[in-house]
């Protein structure tokens, strides 16, 4: 947003959120799933006692799904909104 409106010297707090979406150490890859496509995020920060302890990004999940050869069981996104 900030590189093609030429503002490469903005401050982040412009762009950034502050109810972040997060998990903890015992969520299932499912949940995971849940909260990225159902909040149209790519990182899920997982915090325990208040601290982040760990980051499960997009490319995490969906190495998770082909490693597990899952790829037929992906959610439909558009189902997670209904």
């Amino acid at each position: 947003k900030a590189r093609k409106a030429n503002q490469m010297h903005a401050p982040v707090r412009g762009y950034m959120i502050k109810n972040v979406i997060h998990g903890s150490s015992d969520l299932s890859m499912r949940e995971i799933e849940r909260l990225m496509f159902g909040n149209n995020v790519g990182h899920i920060p997982i915090v325990e006692n208040g601290k982040t302890i760990g980051l499960v990004t997009r490319t995490d999940y969906l190495n998770f799904i082909k490693d597990t050869n899952q790829t037929d069981k992906i959610l439909n996104p558009v189902a997670l909104h209904t």
